[in-house]
């Protein structure tokens, strides 16, 4: 070869992004499912409680207004 050296591959860091600077793998919206379960939980909890005390407090208004007619 005249006048130079043979032309080296470049090494695989500079064809490409390496590994620890790529965006991690799409989860399908499964990171924190743990914390979700617990939340979600929380939530229904909350609402049925709350429902439930809805329902009471209708029942007691019927009964006071059913009451109150019978006069």
């Amino acid at each position: 070869m005249k006048g130079g050296s043979p032309r080296l591959p470049a090494p695989l860091l500079l064809r490409g992004d390496p590994p620890a600077y790529r965006h991690p793998p799409y989860q399908g919206g499964q990171g924190g499912s743990n914390l979700k379960s617990i939340f979600n939980l929380i939530i229904t909890s909350y609402l049925s409680v709350t429902s439930y005390q809805l329902s009471d407090l209708s029942f007691k208004f019927t009964d006071y207004c059913l009451l109150i007619t019978d006069y």
